[in-house]
């Protein structure tokens, strides 16, 4: 009975041993199937990062870009505030000297100039402060700015200036020969005369300021031949310098006798050629033709355009 007994005991404790190691075994699966998604999410999650850190490499070199260009906007906008620099200094250094320039009794060509002439009698105009003079070839003030115009001088040493809105002439110191008394005035032709005008009529004057031809006509032309052209009453004749009409006013439009003696004239918009006796030498035919005729022997015209 107590071998019985034993041996019953033996079986059953081998039993519960058997179970428990069979319960632990099935913990142990369980808990290699529960680390199993544990592994796979670990892999996952690696996986997730890897976009996470290229992203993060990607923004790290946009970052160094972004710097290495606003590095050389910054070295751009250095260099260029430098160069406006020295062009602002070179601007002063400009000025300071012309200014000097101004100052000095011997320069009269400055920035103040605004206009020079050809050389006349060794002399040239030049404005300074809105009023016009004359300085010889060293740069010398010969006659004072002081005119609100002039002219160069002319062949018999001449020059028409204005002065309180009317014209008058110099000579080449600055002493008036023709006092200002003229509304308008040409500069003298080689003939030594001079077209004027007073109250809107036009005459002829001498380098003494004495009437050739009195100021009656509309308009009279500068010319350097013995004829010119007039207009009266709207019709354009022809005048000799002394005076003398020597084609009477007949013609819509006129323009001065050419050296081969020949001017083109305008009736009833149509242009013609005369000679100095006022005949016709090509009739009133063309739409257009040259204003002086520089050859007798081919003249440029217009017909129909053409």
């Amino acid at each position: 009975m107590e071998k019985n007994d034993e041996i019953t005991q033996e079986n059953e404790s081998s039993k519960k041993n058997e179970v428990t190691t069979e319960v632990s075994e099935n913990v142990v699966q369980e808990e290699t199937v529960v680390s199993e998604p544990a592994e796979k999410t670990t892999q996952e999650e690696t996986v997730a990062n890897e976009p996470t850190e290229k992203a993060t490499q990607e923004e790290t070199a946009t970052n160094e870009a972004a710097k290495n260009v606003t590095q050389k906007e910054k070295k751009k906008s250095k260099k260029g505030l430098i160069i406006a620099l020295v062009a602002v200094a070179l601007v002063l250094c400009i000025c300071i000297t012309l200014f000097v320039a101004f100052k000095s009794k011997n320069t009269s060509i400055s920035t103040s100039t605004e206009k020079l002439s050809v050389f006349s009698n060794n002399l040239v105009a030049v404005k300074v402060d809105e009023k016009w003079g004359y300085v010889n070839q060293k740069g010398d003030i010969v006659i004072n700015p002081q005119f609100d115009y002039v002219s160069a001088f002319s062949s018999n040493g001449l020059a028409v200036v204005k002065s309180e809105s009317k014209y008058g002439y110099i000579k080449n110191n600055g002493e008036y020969v023709i006092n200002p008394q003229f509304d308008t005035a040409s500069t003298f032709d080689d003939d030594g005369l001079a077209v004027v005008s007073v109250d809107s009529k036009y005459g002829l004057i001498d380098n003494t300021g004495k009437y050739i031809v009195n100021p009656t006509y509309d308009y009279i032309s500068s010319s350097d031949s013995k004829v010119r052209y007039f207009e009266l009453e709207d019709k354009y004749g022809y005048i000799k310098n002394n005076g003398e009409i020597i084609i009477n006013p007949q013609f819509d439009n006129a323009y001065n006798f050419s050296d081969c003696n020949l001017a083109t004239v305008e009736v009833d918009d149509k242009w013609g050629i005369i000679n100095l006796k006022g005949e016709y030498v090509a009739n009133p035919q063309f739409d257009d033709i040259e204003s002086y005729i520089y050859n007798e022997n081919l003249i440029q015209v217009e017909v129909g355009k053409k």
